[in-house]
């Protein structure tokens, strides 16, 4: 069988169609956690969960723990679902894995397997492509990955409605960009925005004053309003962070990696590429940064880009080596980068 889509396998769990085993990857732990709960509810629900339902997690994932809990016949019921949580096939023998590829060729009927992954990302060898392969072949592969901001802003302002809240397509956005693009992280703060805006219309203001920003995002804000020329705000910026006791260290970082991904997006952007699609290439964790710092970018340009990367260097390799003041230190590369922004000499 062809890899799945989302829509074709929310199908398949509508109509009760389940293939014998499912391969479950990706970056997005709340899909993964959700779509697993829902084919579990699926296939078992309350008919003697305790004896149809089976969860094997890590050590416990062992290729004859798999076997006897996907041979053994349901209760009392149609289905038995096998869950298989960070198993790594390259711990055991290609004998073992064999076998298990060999089951899912000719599986129980109306018995599942589930595999998936919370904290053990798949390798691409010999061994783990014995087990996705068979997977693919017999059963499904789906890759539940992070979601663009349209996607993300569409369901924020659809989840805010549900909850008898309303959200603009911009205050969404907002959100994203303040707090990641992680769905977990951001489903918990709606709700928590939500109960504080109760049938009401949820503002950028609000996101300000409820919800707690990364210090990637934080500092994404600092540099927008260093290249803005906005001094006083950039500088409220350190502040805020200072007061929040961030390590110097860790802010001096972030701004390296906000500039960095000006970098690329302006690299994407000459080189006419897609900057999601870019990111994806260079393996950057969230796709939607480069389209975030692309009109910071183009404001720069190249030049000053580079400008602006080789004083972080400086200023960074001088944080870590010097006895100074690691606060002072960054509120004068604020200033420095100002400076570069504005087009002044170095």
């Amino acid at each position: 069988m062809p890899k799945l889509t989302e829509d074709a396998l929310r199908q398949q769990i509508q109509t009760g169609t389940f293939l014998p085993a499912y391969w479950l990857t990706g970056d997005e732990a709340y899909m993964i956690h959700h779509t697993v709960k829902r084919l579990a509810d699926a296939l078992v629900g309350d008919h003697m969960p305790d004896m149809n339902l089976s969860r094997l997690t890590g050590e416990r994932a062992t290729p004859r723990a798999i076997l006897e809990a996907a041979d053994a016949l349901p209760i009392m019921h149609n289905h038995r679902c096998v869950l298989v949580c960070d198993f790594v096939p390259g711990d055991y023998d290609e004998a073992s894995l064999k076998e298990l590829a060999a089951y899912l060729a000719d599986p129980c009927p109306g018995n599942v397997v589930v595999f998936y992954f919370e904290n053990v990302k798949p390798a691409a060898t010999a061994k783990w492509k014995t087990i996705a392969a068979a997977c693919e072949t017999y059963g499904g592969t789906l890759a539940l990955n992070r979601r663009t901001e349209a996607e993300l802003v569409k369901l924020l302002c659809t989840g805010a409605g549900q909850r008898g809240c309303q959200m603009s397509a911009a205050t969404a956005g907002y959100l994203v960009r303040c707090v990641g693009d992680d769905l977990n992280t951001l489903l918990r703060e709606l709700e928590k925005l939500c109960a504080y805006r109760p049938g009401r219309r949820i503002e950028d203001a609000d996101v300000d004053l409820m919800c707690s920003k990364t210090l990637t995002a934080t500092a994404f804000e600092m540099v927008r309003q260093i290249n803005r020329q906005n001094g006083k705000a950039a500088l409220r910026v350190l502040q805020e962070l200072k007061a929040q006791r961030e390590e110097p260290v860790k802010i001096m970082a972030a701004l390296a990696s906000s500039y960095v991904n000006m970098y690329r997006a302006l690299a994407a952007d000459t080189a006419h590429r897609p900057a999601a699609a870019f990111a994806k290439e260079l393996g950057v964790k969230n796709p939607n940064a480069l389209g975030y710092a692309l009109n910071d970018a183009r404001r720069l340009g190249s030049g000053r880009l580079a400008r602006s990367l080789a004083l972080l260097g400086q200023q960074d390799e001088a944080l870590k080596r010097l006895p100074v003041d690691g606060y002072i230190l960054l509120e004068q590369t604020v200033v420095a980068l100002m400076a570069v922004a504005k087009g002044a000499a170095r």
